[in-house]
């Protein structure tokens, strides 16, 4: 059995509390307009709402009770203490497993998983046995005429099952607002509300966040990543050619919908020219426009009314009919040509000036697909260093839904309407460079900079939405909370395998830091929103932990028979061992591209989830339903006596079948042991 030192840090696996503050009287969310009512644990009696009453959520995506409670005593959290002192303070059980995904989507619901259909971030294909992303479902690729004019745009689905609380309060003509509303993609819709969507948005590739890491040197590269190929965690090495001090390439956008199920994907062509003595970079951006079909159909229409008006006013004045009608037509026939050079597509370049150890600003992109449709997005810039050689970060592309067919939001326009008020801000739902730091393409500073910046940029979004509209319900969720945990609880642990003291010294203030950005939202809620009668709610989906070391459960497996790997012939002929089973998302290699199916009876997949290659269920089972149940509670039993080789203690605090811990209509991609 080999244990992995964890790369991030983190881990709320075995942290199954949340955090509740909540003040005097809420315990339900709003669902009528005259009155709600309930009872306060220890009340005692029911407390009947004014009916001018607003509930505000601030939900805080792994805000930790234990390290809350600490910085409260502290004097840290000062508006949380205040909410504290006039509410109820009080931990939470979490889902299991406490995962962000599977958490949110009860609490969106009220439903435990077996009815969200949520179990994990993935979920794995029984016909394949591949994992894919649990979020969001493509039920129909979108469609063209003659490859050239969009007819149809992909339809999707949420992958989570479920009606949201948001949806009910709009039956009862609640008027609703939700900020980053998570496993909401695509939104619900839900007349009455306005309501954006947060964790589950994909980046333009339609992934949860891939970056670009330019490098002229990919010795460079896997110095500092630890690999020459693409980063293991969301990441791609572009390796560049510099002509002199000039760069071209390319930045990657989704896969071509044009050619649904190939590997083709549309790219958006960039220049740079590097200036090492000034350590700047000059990046430039060739955007095209696809033909503006709505420009020219109304001017189309709108000339076409002025050519039927002036047909028989020229003809009276020509005195012809005929003649009045040929005037018409060549006025019709040049407002045409007109308005084809006014909507055709265009291309335009946009030169960016970028120095080192500085972010850029936010800059546009837009991918043709076709010359009638393309896609919009936008980006920020790292520049990493100009010598000795050359290295740059491209942030994911952020979804523009101003110049493309995919909806963020509910009602389709809020989203847009937003970004038009506010600007730029992130859009794809893991808002955090969280995988780029992970894999050492970015550093700690530059990493808290973009991440404050993201969270001061949506807390001033939110307040001024809630000053500037009506409503008698608001929730706003935050995924900052989790993301600096994930990075940074390390500086918290002196026994974690990547604890620095260094780093602890300058950065074992980060999850406070963001923690403090936390309580001066809360307080400005409370001071520039609430009235008298409003009540608010602030709230965590699970804890956090320390995360020292991982188990790979598929060497698990396969050690204890369970799993069974295909023969290394070379090897073998070598005289030397067989391969072992390699570790998910191993480079250069498919999920369970060795794996024998033929004599395997279980395997893992995601954050501890394990299933059994069941015959009738999995494309190659071999398990038979009346083996199941007895194999399932001996893999339990083994797992149990899992110990670490460095204290020998258990390695689990527990495992479970899955049938006992969940129930629903909706248990298809349910693992069989947590």
């Amino acid at each position: 059995m080999k244990f992995r030192k964890a790369l991030n840090g983190s881990n709320h696996g075995l942290k199954f509390q949340t955090l509740a503050i909540v003040t005097p009287f809420v315990v339900a969310v709003l669902l009528t307009t005259t009155s709600w009512s309930g009872s306060m644990p220890g009340s005692g009696r029911a407390e009947a709402a004014n009916p001018g009453t607003r509930l505000i959520l601030l939900g805080f995506d792994g805000m930790d009770f234990d390290l809350v409670s600490r910085y409260l005593d502290e004097g840290k959290l000062p508006n949380l203490a205040r909410l504290r002192d006039r509410g109820i303070y009080s931990p939470l059980y979490s889902t299991m497993p406490p995962e962000s995904p599977v958490a949110w989507s009860a609490f969106v619901t009220g439903t435990n998983p077996g009815k969200t259909g949520i179990f994990d971030f993935l979920r794995r294909n029984p016909d394949t046995y591949f994992p894919e992303l649990n979020m969001t479902d493509i039920m129909e690729p979108a469609t063209f005429v003659f490859d050239t004019i969009p007819t149809k745009p992909a339809v999707m689905r949420n992958a989570r099952r479920g009606e949201s609380f948001w949806s009910y309060a709009s039956k009862e003509n609640v008027a609703t607002y939700g900020i980053m509303m998570p496993m909401n993609m695509p939104p619900d819709e839900a007349p009455g509300s306005w309501v954006t969507s947060g964790l589950g948005v994909p980046d333009a590739r339609r992934t949860m966040g891939t970056y670009i890491y330019f490098v002229d040197d990919i010795d460079a590269a896997k110095e500092r990543t630890g690999s020459d190929y693409d980063t293991e965690m969301g990441g791609r090495v572009i390796e560049v050619e510099k002509n002199g001090n000039e760069i071209v390439s390319f930045i990657p956008g989704p896969l071509d919908p044009l050619h649904p199920g190939s590997l083709d994907e549309l790219r958006a062509p960039v220049f740079m020219t590097v200036n090492q003595s000034a350590k700047t970079v000059d990046f430039t951006i060739h955007n095209k426009t696809p033909f503006r079909f709505i420009i020219f159909f109304v001017g189309l229409i709108v000339a076409l009314i002025v050519a039927l008006i002036l047909w028989p006013l020229f003809g009276r004045m020509k005195k012809s009919a005929s003649r009045g009608f040929t005037v018409s037509l060549v006025i019709f026939i040049i407002a045409l040509g007109i308005l084809y050079g006014i909507a055709r597509p265009t291309s335009s370049m946009e030169t960016f000036t970028i120095s080192e150890g500085k972010w850029s600003g936010w800059i546009p992109i837009k991918y043709l697909i076709t010359d009638w449709v393309g896609m919009e997005g936008f980006f920020k810039l790292y520049l990493i260093e100009t010598e000795p050689s050359f290295q740059l970060y491209v942030t994911p592309v952020n979804i523009d839904p101003r110049g493309t067919m995919v909806a963020l939001s509910f009602p389709g326009d809020y989203m847009r309407k937003l970004l038009n008020k506010y600007g730029y801000f992130k859009t794809y739902g893991w808002d955090s460079e969280t995988w780029a730091m992970n894999e050492n393409v970015i550093d700690e500073e530059t990493f808290m900079e973009d991440l404050l910046d993201n969270l001061d940029t949506k807390s001033n979004m939110v307040l001024d939405q809630m000053k500037q509209n009506e409503w008698r319900l608001f929730a706003a969720i935050y995924q900052a909370t989790d993301h600096v945990s994930h990075m940074f609880w390390r500086t918290l642990d002196p026994d974690h395998p990547m604890y620095s003291e260094e780093i602890a010294e300058k950065y074992g203030d980060a999850i406070l830091t963001v923690y403090q950005r936390a309580d001066t939202l809360v307080g400005k809620v409370m001071d520039e929103v609430m009235d008298d009668d409003d009540e608010l709610i602030v709230m965590s989906d699970h804890g956090f932990n320390s995360f020292r070391y991982s188990v790979n459960l598929n060497r698990w497996l396969t050690d204890n028979g369970y799993m069974t790997e295909k023969p290394n012939l070379l090897a073998n002929l070598m005289g030397g061992e067989l391969r072992g089973v390699p570790e998910l998302f191993k480079r250069q290699q498919q999920f369970f591209e060795w794996v024998d199916w033929s004599k395997t009876k279980a395997y893992a997949l995601g954050l501890g989830q394990i299933y059994i290659n069941l015959e009738g269920r999995e494309a190659k089972g071999i398990v038979s339903q009346n083996e199941r149940d007895a194999l399932i509670d001996e893999i339990i039993e083994g797992l149990k006596e899992l110990r670490d080789p460095a204290t020998g203690l258990p390695v689990l605090v527990g495992a479970y079948r899955g049938d006992a811990i969940y129930h629903g209509d909706n248990m298809e991609y349910a693992p069989d042991i947590v």
